[in-house]
């Protein structure tokens, strides 16, 4: 049931009044305004702000097909606490990209995002994080010049952000949208299906590439990987770029809407390995792939190549002809929209090939990280 008095508390955290309820900032992201009415007494909620407990990284490089047999499998994952800011970003821009795929016609200002929070405030920290998440989502969303369908909370015994999409018809009035042309449209469709396969399509000539959509550092902290392995002390990625979100978000949705991309998939738990892992999973294990890391790795500066397949900074792997690539590249580069050819997909069984070696002058450490998968049927 419904806990308004956590929505519209008055919120003290490490010892700092807060300005504005959880409630007061999300009613202001609604795309109808007075949706609900605050509470006439609100009592107080005192909090602080908790660290991640002190454990060393202990990640090996060698270990990366391990990882991954952890990775693959595992669902049913909460909202990171001590990381609850930047992790309800993610989930944000995660939601709005999982719209890419749908079949329609829409652009990024035609979304309206349904928030659902279940929270534990029980323990020490939680409060403190359910508001951290509550602001950063009310922020970003402005940021994003998005607005809220609607919102809930109720209090449960885990800590989950549940969001989801959906296009605003014509019964918003335009005033209610600072969103204008061309990143609206007059009148969106949003179907409930996808255009095109999330599975690897079996054409050994076609591209996999993966498209970074924040400037996020790749870091561990947060991830479902430390979380398994309930190891690391790491910072989480922080998406701190929302106009570039909108540049890539919309070079991307054209590209879904004239075909180009033939199978894509949003980089989510677990990372970018694990994201390709589960497109070749869902065909059938019939085509795996051979990816290489050297370019990826230059640019971003991250030698840890740990880091790079398993962080979770938002980004999306697209699967294009390869007619369609000089297309691609005139098109991103026209935007200023970053992208990074990973290689091609593989007849086979599943298997994914990792190649870090090249430009870094990182030895080929993880040359064939998955050779065995196939012979051991793990995976």
């Amino acid at each position: 049931m419904e806990k308004i008095s956590a929505l519209y508390s008055q919120y003290v955290i490490d010892g700092i009044p807060q300005d504005l309820s959880p409630g007061e900032m999300l009613d202001g992201c609604l795309a109808h305004k007075n949706w609900r009415e605050t509470p006439q007494s609100m009592e107080t909620l005192l909090d602080e702000t908790t660290d991640p407990q002190p454990r060393s990284d202990n990640f090996d490089s060698w270990k990366i097909r391990d990882y991954l047999s952890l990775t693959a499998d595992a669902s049913g994952r909460g909202l990171p606490v001590h990381f609850a800011a930047p992790y309800t970003k993610i989930l944000l821009e995660r939601a709005l990209l999982d719209a890419l795929w749908q079949e329609g016609h829409f652009r990024l200002g035609d979304l309206g995002v349904k928030a659902d929070w279940v929270w534990d405030m029980g323990q020490l920290g939680n409060i403190a994080a359910f508001y951290a998440s509550a602001q950063a989502a009310s922020e970003y969303l402005g940021n994003l010049s998005l607005k809220l369908s609607s919102y809930g909370f109720s209090e449960g015994g885990s800590c989950r952000l549940t969001l989801s999409t959906s296009v605003f018809g014509d019964e918003y009035e335009e005033e209610e949208f600072p969103v204008e042309m061309p990143y609206r449209t007059a009148h969106p469709t949003f179907l409930p299906v996808r255009k095109h396969s999330f599975a690897l399509v079996d054409d050994p000539d076609s591209w996999l590439v993966y498209i970074p959509v924040d400037n996020c550092e790749f870091r561990l902290g947060g991830s479902l990987l430390s979380d398994l392995l309930k190891q690391g002390n790491d910072v989480a990625p922080d998406p701190t770029d929302p106009d570039y979100f909108i540049d890539c978000y919309e070079v991307l949705r054209e590209m879904v809407e004239d075909n180009v991309v033939i199978a894509g998939a949003t980089v989510s738990d677990g990372g970018l390995l694990t994201t390709l892992k589960r497109m070749a999973a869902a065909a059938g294990d019939k085509v795996g792939a051979r990816i290489a890391l050297s370019e990826l790795m230059a640019a971003s500066r991250e030698q840890d190549i740990v880091r790079i397949l398993f962080a979770e900074a938002p980004g999306v792997i697209i699967q294009i002809r390869d007619d369609d690539y000089d297309y691609l590249d005139a098109e991103f580069t026209l935007q200023d929209v970053v992208f990074y050819p990973l290689g091609h997909p593989v007849h086979g069984k599943g298997e994914i090939k990792v190649d870090a070696s090249g430009k870094t002058g990182i030895q080929s450490i993880l040359e064939s990280i998955i050779r065995s998968q196939s012979s051991e049927g793990e995976d």
